[in-house]
């Protein structure tokens, strides 16, 4: 018979529409067909705003893109936590609540619960809070606890309500809970449970690309932002050369030399060969394979560095970077720079990749490889810049110091892949120490290897108070550095060669 209740779902529970018909109107029919049905999940994403220090939950896509676009006004933006929730209420065990949303035009601010009687009471009384929505569905705790196995979302509240200025967090981080409590904040209990939590970064940025120039090129913003590969005290590298031929890709390119992925180990990463970047015309291998080259593909860099072309210059590098605006922004535009630590909150930034070094060789003991990260900061104040490297790889013995570069006469500020570094946290990955003769070398580690490397707010005061001894002129203040690039040196001093494969070079930055 025609059912007199109105249905509209979609997606997954369109195959269920008839049975759920059947219930809704009256009959007593067990469930069975409907047993694989599952709420959709929905991730819930917290934003702080940095002018008000207000935080708020997103879990509409079309919310989420609104407010990224700065449609809710300025300061808003993802602090990297998010948690599972689900998008709509069917009952699968009995815990599960709606969450009911809340505006208060008067704090400006938001409020959520799980709670009925609390989303009852704030709807049928003049409490200020305007009843918006039910937001998503979350799973409540029971006598106080989660199940085993999820999340506890916290609640706290920042008792500021004499000041028309309440506002509250909720936060998977029982650490971020304690540092908040700290502050002033007052703990409200668990006020959801979710099956996942995790925290991502608030801003991701990948070397990947398939530009290769000049560095002078690469970091100058008005022609490159972004991912570049920089090639220093060596030629454009014009031709391009692919390794099969279209429109299917399956045939190998008669000119391509399938020689250079022995050179840097290329395949081990990257899974095959990649586009030939050379200053050498395409069919005569001898040349490819006697002067520097590049091989791009996705997030993975094949790099050959040959000194032949050095001329009167002591150093050959190529190196993938990664550049940014430096430029302060126009009277009520947007300000693109990117400052890690611009506020008094955590942040960590945390530099990651995967590194395989095939060939070395130094024409004599004077010579040297080696490699690392660097990232470039400049002071927003004096305008000036200083390098803040970490030793990966290399002939040259590793050791903390600080140094003017040759170049720039900028400060450098170094340290080592180990389990001590002089500044920031290890996670992964040690120094990979390289011996070489003119025709022959080896380093100590020959497979793909992770590095990853973490720079709290401490950590990088103690970085800028080094850069300082160098060039007292830059600022002591942390918030006043903003990031000019990062990229990942792979330098020939003096006479030889350096082959490898670098891949998933990237920068994060965890805002809390």
């Amino acid at each position: 018979m025609p059912c007199r209740y109105p249905i509209v779902i979609s997606g997954p529970l369109r195959r269920c529409i008839n049975t759920l018909c059947l219930v809704l109107c009256g009959i007593a029919l067990p469930l069975p067909a409907c047993a694989f049905l599952t709420p959709i999940h929905a991730t819930v994403y917290e934003y702080l705003n940095d002018n008000t220090g207000h935080y708020l939950l997103l879990s509409d896509p079309n919310e989420i893109a609104g407010v990224d676009a700065g449609a809710a006004g300025a300061g808003w933006r993802r602090t990297g936590y998010i948690f599972d929730a689900y998008q709509y209420h069917i009952a699968l065990h009995g815990g599960e609540a709606d969450v009911c949303r809340f505006y208060s035009p008067g704090t400006n601010s938001h409020f959520y619960t799980a709670n009925a009687s609390e989303c009852n009471t704030l709807r049928n009384t003049n409490s200020g809070w305007i009843f918006e929505k039910i937001d998503f569905v979350v799973d409540v705790p029971q006598n106080g606890s989660c199940q085993p196995g999820q999340s506890p979302i916290y609640r706290l509240y920042n008792n500021r309500w004499m000041f028309n200025d309440s506002n509250h967090r909720f936060t998977p981080d029982a650490a971020i809970r304690d540092q908040m409590l700290a502050k002033g904040w007052a703990d409200e209990g668990i006020a959801f449970c979710a099956n996942n939590s995790a925290l991502i970064p608030a801003s991701s940025f990948s070397v990947d690309t398939e530009k290769v120039h000049v560095a002078k090129e690469c970091e100058n913003e008005s022609i490159n932002l972004g991912s570049c590969v920089a090639l220093n005290q060596l030629p454009e590298m014009p031709n391009v050369i692919q390794p099969f031929l279209p429109p299917f890709y399956v045939d190998q390119n008669p000119v391509y030399d399938f020689g250079v992925d022995q050179i840097t180990g290329y395949p081990d990463l990257a899974g095959g060969s990649g586009n030939l970047h050379s200053s050498q015309l395409p069919g005569n291998f001898a040349a490819l394979e006697a002067h520097s080259f590049v091989q791009t593909g996705g997030n993975a860099f094949g790099l050959y560095v040959n000194s032949y072309e050095r001329g009167t210059f002591k150093y050959t590098s190529i190196n993938p970077l990664y550049q940014f605006t430096t430029t302060p922004p126009l009277p009520d535009a947007w300000d693109l720079r990117i400052f890690p630590w611009h506020d008094e909150r955590p942040h960590d930034v945390v530099v990651s990749f995967k590194l395989e070094v095939r060939t070395v060789r130094r024409a004599n003991p004077e010579s040297h490889v080696y490699g690392h990260p660097t990232l470039q900061f400049i002071d927003a104040k004096s305008h000036r810049h200083f390098y803040f490297t970490l030793q990966t790889y290399g002939t040259v013995a590793p050791g903390d110091f600080l140094a003017l570069d040759d170049s720039t006469g900028r400060a450098i500020v170094s340290t080592v892949f180990r389990s001590n570094p002089a500044y920031g946290t290890r996670l992964s990955g040690d120094f990979i120490p390289c011996t070489a003769t003119a025709v022959a070398g080896s380093c100590a580690v020959k497979t793909p290897t992770d590095f990853k490397f973490s720079i709290n707010r401490s950590d990088f005061q103690g970085i800028v108070n080094a850069a300082q001894k160098i060039d007292p002129l830059l600022s002591g203040n942390v918030a006043d550095y903003a990031l000019a690039n990062f990229h990942f040196i792979n330098e020939v001093y003096l006479d030889g060669e350096l082959g490898l494969t670098l891949s998933n070079y990237k920068l994060e930055i965890f805002g809390y």
